[in-house]
């Protein structure tokens, strides 16, 4: 299976999940707003295509929070997009 090619924002959310582990959405909106100010349906709809792409699955979830981790590692995506 080739890795799958990640845009600049989507491997910035990738980034987060392998510093911090598995997280829910706001988790890692929260994480991202340090360094800009995202909002919390670009970073879902963003999530959501990391799990299409299967570089993201929802392990669990708590209450209505999904948390979402890896599947790939950090030397896997193709950082050309």
């Amino acid at each position: 299976m080739t890795a799958p090619s990640l845009s600049a924002f989507e491997l910035r959310v990738m980034e987060v999940l392998w510093t911090h582990g598995a997280l829910s959405i706001r988790q890692i909106q929260e994480l991202l707003y340090e360094q800009s100010s995202p909002a919390y349906t670009t970073v879902q709809t963003i999530v959501y295509r990391l799990e299409k792409k299967r570089a993201v699955r929802r392990t669990r979830k708590i209450g209505s929070a999904h948390i979402f981790e890896t599947v790939i590692p950090p030397e896997a995506p193709d950082r050309r997009r």
